[in-house]
């Protein structure tokens, strides 16, 4: 087999085209993961598509590998609608659902860079042009968090407020249309949250917390049963 058709079956494969020879440095991208990771991986000192270069440490990543993290993360949520499962009506002559072609889907999910050429060169690497849900008869991320949330909140409300029990196997979220979540699991999902978006706070020693109630302001409240009855 030759190489060409080698790299062809690879990019069928994989999903995109290959990139000869290009690299694209931090100043070219806004996602501060795909900024993260062009840092530890550049390799090269001169921009392909800014033309920023450094005659110290490289700045700049192969687009190959910067390619590869766009698309693990696009597929985290999205899919082929042949791939997903999505009905094909042939009366009417189109897929059933929302189906969005490449530009549509980057402008879906926020994804843009500082720099024209390299937008339009990731939309065509990318050999399929229609993206559905990944999940289409699912709850989306955001709202499975919701959903948790008012579920815990319910728990701790009136059920338990500090106990939890771990049940043997019980560490995976249940699948939709099964029981709720386990609170203990819930916990855990904001705990990993808290960790990931940096909101754990050093508070120094000697620091004075006041405990007060949100009100309108026409009204007032001056006894402590008042204070501290729940809204």
């Amino acid at each position: 087999m030759g190489i060409v058709k080698s790299q062809l079956i690879e990019e069928q494969e994989r999903g995109w085209s290959s990139f000869n020879n290009k690299f694209a440095c931090t100043e070219c991208f806004g996602d501060p993961d795909i900024r993260k990771f062009i840092r530890n991986t550049a390799s090269e000192h001169e921009c392909s598509y800014c033309g920023d270069s450094s005659t110290d440490e490289p700045i700049a990543a192969d687009m190959n590998e910067i390619m590869e993290l766009i698309m693990e993360g696009i597929r985290l949520e999205w899919a082929d609608p042949n791939d997903a499962g999505m009905p094909w009506e042939t009366a009417e002559g189109g897929w059933l659902g929302t189906v969005l072609d490449n530009d549509d889907l980057f402008d879906e999910i926020g994804f843009s860079t500082n720099q024209d050429k390299l937008y339009w060169d990731i939309c065509g690497a990318i050999l399929s042009n229609q993206w559905c849900r990944r999940n289409l008869y699912g709850l989306l991320p955001q709202q499975e968090l919701i959903s948790d949330w008012k579920y815990f909140c319910k728990v701790v409300t009136y059920e338990t407020r500090f106990v939890f029990y771990r049940m043997q196997g019980d560490s995976k979220r249940h699948a939709v249309g099964q029981k709720p979540v386990p609170p203990h699991l819930i916990l855990d999902t904001l705990g990993k949250l808290v960790r990931r978006m940096s909101l754990i706070t050093t508070i120094p020693s000697g620091a004075e917390f006041f405990r007060a109630r949100v009100h309108a302001a026409d009204e007032a409240y001056s006894t402590i049963r008042e204070l501290l009855r729940l809204v």
